[in-house]
């Protein structure tokens, strides 16, 4: 799903989309941005939304500024199950994919402006080795993680979006 600001966007407001029609059930709240995947988690509401409207009166509920989408694969050579991540992720365990990357491919988000990069560290909370000290910016695309210089197959617990 991608969320547009409109001419008249205001910060921090959103889209409520909800469970049920009507405007009834469960529901999240998303702001401009691009989300490839709402079936897993943060969100898990793929194939859920029946109703969708802007809150109101408009309510300060955080959105996520989307500078890089980074996708991550099982498999080497972009193959098997993979997530995508717009946001730091401290503990890849909350994405069922804890030391389980063996490609990468990181693309420009809506937000993206020069300076901002991905690191992969080796332990949870952004700890232990990087795989790479900041080079991973939009166009990246690392077929598999285990070969030359990287050697890191299986290996990624946490993911860090940062400016350099």
């Amino acid at each position: 799903m991608i969320i547009y600001r409109g001419n008249n966007h205001i910060p921090g407001e959103t889209m409520r989309f909800y469970q049920h029609a009507n405007y009834e059930g469960g529901f999240v709240d998303l702001g401009p941005g691009y989300y490839p995947n709402i079936h897993g988690w943060p969100y898990s509401f793929g194939d859920k939304i029946s109703s969708a409207q802007v809150p109101s009166p408009l309510e300060n509920q955080p959105s996520i500024d989307v500078k890089l989408v980074i996708r991550v694969y099982q498999h080497a050579n972009y193959r098997g199950q993979y997530r995508d991540i717009v946001d730091n992720v401290s503990n890849m365990k909350a994405l069922s994919f804890n030391d389980k990357i063996s490609s990468i491919r990181i693309f420009q988000g809506e937000d993206y402006q020069s300076g901002w990069v991905a690191n992969f560290f080796k332990k949870d909370r952004f700890d232990g080795p990087k795989l790479q000290n900041g080079n991973f910016g939009p166009g990246t695309s690392i077929p598999n993680i285990n070969a030359s210089p990287y050697k890191f197959n299986d290996k990624i617990s946490s993911i860090k979006i940062e400016r350099l």
